[in-house]
């Protein structure tokens, strides 16, 4: 494997030449065991990546340790892994460097760690066992882009089109000086087809072929095919890029090959485009090639990448060389120095170097670091530098080497990295969560805030300690894990999540259920460090959690098991052990008509007290559920059908309801038995529903006929006002149906719900019921409730359910402004418009304490004035009469 170094090429031509070097050098396989050394070792972050696929085949510990993976994990990867582009987008970008038309690259790059960093990145395709790779050199510039996000992008950018410009002269220059250089040769011209269209002696002497033979002779003879796809590819390059270099075994007329090493560029002539080159006898020169390669490349690598800055001065002060680092550290540019004076290019140079220069040149040598060093704009850099002498062969001083470096980015590293250490250390303590940091041998290195608390003990006193000697986790869910946690992620390398069941417990014997993880540190080199234990005390969302799944299985008004329960405990209780098994269901009978009645509150309080009876009197091993609103199911292990009976006649027996007399509060109960574990239970639980509701039907309508009366007397207790006024209205609406020649039933079905026709008052409180004074529009929404409710209490009896459709329609008005569903004319049907002025006379001819009781003149001349209006006009006037005529 190549392995190619640099550090930042501001200028790429002389990058070019090394990487072309390093082509040659790996087609002969002669790269020396150094390189590896300098490309694992070197600081700059550098990738090999196989352009087919995008994978990373190589990478250095720079780029392992600003990635952030593991090496094996980091090789495992493809460039779409950390290059935030698209895959088309990167195929693209490849493309561009494979073909040479961009060597200088802006990409944001994601790290192991998730943060996004703005990089340069300079690619360049190399030759790897005849396999294309691509090389790609990259800088982390996120800080000058924050800095200066839109003028250094702009900068980076015109510096390295600058490059590209500077080597696209330096290609045509150094194409004449291959042109002149390779005349001895085999000096060759192909057209466009690939035909040879001239040569030099040279070529026909190594060859063996003549004039005649050579003429438009193809490219493709000279090479076997494994060849002339390495060929075609510098053709290919000569044509994009301006230059081609490629080694391959030229086949001659007598058969045999000669290793040739060929070079080209492209020429016009005549207005058509050619390719030139030299092919040179590779035979004899390759092991000196290699030597001079691996000298000149171990020169320029040294100098190149040096940390800082190399400057050669003569006796005079004047520039022989400088290194691109030392161009870059002062921003300066190759034209600016070589061969002028150094303090004409530093005029403002301080004393104490011209003083240090001096004693180089009478061999001493001088050095320091972190100097300071104060620009001509004030702008202070710290630098480190030394200064010594260069020998002649002679002996003789010939001048002096500077070698400088600046530091400043390191000063000002080491001041981020103290901040982040502050700020590290202030989040470790700040954070709600315990952090304990051990090393390899599972001893105490540091604890946060919450940690000390958590543990009762401070860092002082367990510093270096063995933490078991502290704490201990218990993962009661996995007895296997009977190993400190801490040792096992020591011994394993690899992060743990706490088991949900992990216990700490402390020296104390104090436990504390806790939630967290333990994970390995590595060192640079990938070596376990320590571990990194981060854990909270989940003390109270476990009892939340309890509450929770309490609530969720239980009744919220009677703590009984709920519905969701039924499945889960039945499904435990179903075994052999416990058959048979005895699934009983009892419904509340009249709670809707108590709830409509009285209130929910008295229909909660009648459902509370069933469970508690429930409870008091089932045997201590039934399981019981409220299974519906009204609906209770009852469990009972071993108990056969004969004891089902006694069951149902013992809790009826029992149960007591005193606090709701005079109202009559019973259950229908129907049962049946689980003979077998694999019984439906769900037909078995049907089955016990239809019995219960065969009790229900036989039991509900006396009963709720009962609760009317309850119901009608309830109201009159709250207001004496009450019973009057409905036994008048009950009178008057008898009277009018006479009236009208109605038979007795009818009259007698009025009567009753003349009667009835406030019976949904009882669901008004009696403060607004017995108020004297005028009623508030809220009093008034409230008492406008009471036809509805009157209406649902009686639809629930079969008897009633008739009159409530009169209940319901007492306040509607002829003209369809009453309520509560604004009827109007005959769609009120002729009990409500007769209930209606019934209630209407007797409330203005009855004392009420927010008016004057009116004269039964008074009261019929206002039901005259709303007739047609209020009152169906044809009943209102024989209502009128009939008043005129009785006393009622």
């Amino acid at each position: 494997m190549i392995f190619l170094i640099t550090r930042q090429y501001k200028k790429t031509t002389d990058l070019k030449l090394f990487i072309r070097r390093l082509d040659f050098m790996t087609m002969n396989n002669s790269t020396p065991l150094f390189y590896s050394e300098f490309f694992e070792n070197n600081p700059t972050i550098v990738l090999v990546i196989n352009p087919s696929d995008g994978r990373i085949e190589n990478a250095n510990l720079a780029a392992i340790q600003f990635y952030g993976y593991p090496r094996e994990r980091l090789l495992a990867m493809t460039i779409l892994e950390i290059n935030t582009l698209s895959l088309e987008q990167i195929k693209e970008e490849m493309k561009l460097a494979q073909e040479l038309k961009r060597e200088v690259f802006y990409f944001k790059h994601r790290l192991a760690s998730g943060e996004i960093r703005n990089v340069e990145v300079r690619s360049f395709p190399i030759l790897f066992e005849k396999t294309k790779k691509i090389v790609s050199f990259v800088q982390d510039i996120t800080t000058l882009v924050e800095k200066n996000p839109n003028n250094e992008i702009e900068r980076l950018r015109l510096e390295a089109a600058v490059a590209e410009k500077t080597y696209l002269l330096q290609q045509e220059l150094r194409f004449k000086e291959a042109l002149f250089d390779s005349i001895p040769g085999m000096l060759y011209v192909y057209d466009d087809q690939q035909r040879l269209i001239l040569w030099n002696a040279k070529h026909e002497g190594i060859s063996g072929y003549t004039k005649e033979e050579l003429t438009n002779m193809p490219l493709e003879k000279w090479f076997d095919h494994e060849d002339y796809v390495e060929i075609i590819a510098g053709v290919k390059s000569i044509y994009d890029h301006g230059f081609g270099q490629v080694q391959a075994n030229l086949k001659i007329k007598d058969g045999s090959k000669i290793p040739m090493l060929f070079n080209g560029v492209p020429l016009e002539m005549n207005g058509k485009t050619y390719f030139t080159g030299v092919g040179i006898d590779m035979t004899e020169r390759v092991l000196s090639q290699k030597k001079l390669n691996h000298s000149m490349n171990l020169m320029r690598y040294i100098i190149e990448h040096n940390n800082g800055g190399v400057a050669v001065h003569d006796l005079n002060m004047n520039y022989i060389y400088v290194s691109q680092h030392y161009l870059d550290e002062y921003g300066i540019s190759k034209e600016d120095v070589i061969g002028k004076n150094h303090y004409d290019v530093f005029p403002d140079l301080p004393e104490k170097w011209r003083k240090v220069h001096q004693l180089a040149m009478q061999g001493v040598v001088s050095s320091a670091k972190d100097d300071p060093y104060v620009h001509e704009n004030g702008k202070i850099d710290w630098t480190s530098w030394e200064c010594r002498p260069f020998y002649e062969d002679d002996g003789t001083i010939g001048g002096i080497i500077v070698y400088t470096e600046v530091v400043t980015a390191r000063k000002l590293l080491e001041i981020s990295l103290k901040k982040q250490k502050d700020l590290l250390e202030t989040t470790l303590q700040s954070v709600a969560d315990a952090v304990i940091s051990c090393n390899n041998q599972g001893l105490i290195l540091l604890m946060n805030k919450a940690a000390e608390k958590m543990l009762e003990v401070s860092i002082e006193k367990v510093y270096k300690l063995p933490i078991e000697n502290f704490m201990r986790i218990h993962e009661d869910c996995d007895l296997n894990k009977a190993i400190h946690v801490v040792h096992r992620v020591i011994q394993g390398a690899r992060t743990e999540e706490l088991s949900d069941c992990a216990t700490l417990k402390l020296k104390n014997d104090k436990a504390i259920p806790i939630s967290g993880s333990v994970s390995p540190i590595f060192d640079k080199d990938h070596n376990l460090d320590g571990v990194v234990l981060i854990f909270r005390d989940i003390s109270f969302m476990k009892q939340r959690q309890e509450e929770i799944l309490y609530a969720s299985l239980h009744d919220s008004l009677t703590g009984l098991y709920n519905y969701r329960a039924f499945d889960i405990e039945i499904n435990k209780l179903l075994k052999e052990e416990n058959l048979p098994l005895t699934l009983m269901m009892g419904d509340v009978n009249g709670l809707k008509l108590i709830n409509d009645s009285f209130g929910h509150a008295a229909g909660d309080q009648l459902l509370i007290s069933f469970a508690k009876q429930l409870i008091e009197y089932c045997p201590k091993d039934a399981l019981i559920f409220r299974y519906g609103g009204d609906e209770f199911v009852m469990a009972f292990p071993k108990m056969k059908y004969e004891e089902g009976l006694s069951m149902i006649t013992h809790l009826k027996e029992s149960f007591s309801f005193k606090q709701f007399e005079p109202i009559t509060v019973s259950m229908a109960m129907g049962f049946e038995v689980v003979t077998d574990v694999t019984n439906n239970i769900r037909e078995i639980l049907t089955e016990a529903e239809n019995h219960m509701y065969r009790h229900k039907i036989t039991e509900n309508s006396s009963q709720k006929s009962k609760t009317i009366d309850v119901v009608m007397n309830a109201l009159y207790a709250k207001n004496d006002r009450e019973l009057y006024h409905s036994k008048r209205v009950s009178k008057i609406c008898a009277e009018f149906a006479k009236e009208l020649y109605w038979d007795d039933n009818d009259i007698k079905e009025i009567e009753v719900a003349g009667l009835l026709h406030d019976i949904g008052k009882i669901g008004i409180p009696e403060v607004i019921l017995n108020k004297e004074g005028k009623l508030t529009d809220l009093e008034w929404k409230e008492i406008a409730k009471h036809p509805e409710v009157g209406f649902r209490i009686l639809s629930s009896v079969n008897e009633f359910s008739k009159m409530s459709i009169y209940v319901l329609e007492h306040q509607e008005k002829w003209n369809g402004t009453g309520y509560p569903r604004k009827l109007k004319g005959n769609n009120i049907s002729i009990q409500a418009r007769m209930i209606a002025l019934a209630d209407a006379y007797d409330a203005m001819t009855s004392k009420r304490p927010y008016r004057e009781t009116m004269t039964k003149e008074q009261a019929l001349a206002e039901i005259r004035k709303f007739s047609g209006t209020q009152f169906d006009p044809t009943l209102a006037e024989t209502f009128i009469q009939m008043i005129l005529r009785k006393e009622l």
